[in-house]
């Protein structure tokens, strides 16, 4: 399964762009800062990282 994770600080932009792309049947991480996201990219190893 493709992997996917979201570094955003907006909690409604964050939410937005994850449903639209589990609706796309991808599994979906997020992070809300961007040491969390670096934590997370590390851990996870995601097939593609959309920052804001």
């Amino acid at each position: 399964m493709t992997t996917v994770l979201i570094v955003e600080d907006e909690k409604e932009i964050r939410r937005f762009v994850r449903l639209a792309l589990e609706n796309e049947a991808l599994k979906v991480f997020d992070a809300d800062t961007l040491q969390r996201g670096l934590i997370e990219a590390a851990t996870r190893k995601p097939d593609l990282v959309i920052l804001d």
